[in-house]
């Protein structure tokens, strides 16, 4: 029983070890066909993003007018 079990570790260990071995192509392959090439214009609507979501969380009072003034600077 316990040459058994230490076969099955064995097994077990052999397998762990040499499947990241083996190249995953294939998948990588399919993957690329979803991959565009990154925009002009990404950065500038991430920053966008970005400024807008520090305004919100800075003027959290949704009628406060030093709010309503500074989207109206920041959307011009």
């Amino acid at each position: 029983m316990k040459s058994f079990r230490s076969l099955a570790v064995s097994f077990f260990l052999l397998v762990a070890i040499c499947i990241p071995a083996f190249p995953q192509t294939k998948k990588a392959d399919q993957l690329d066909q979803y991959n565009e090439p990154p925009s002009r214009i990404r950065g500038m609507i991430e920053k966008f993003g970005q400024d807008q979501g520090i305004l919100n969380r800075y003027y959290s009072a949704q009628t406060s007018p030093n709010r309503f003034a500074r989207f109206r600077q920041f959307f011009s």
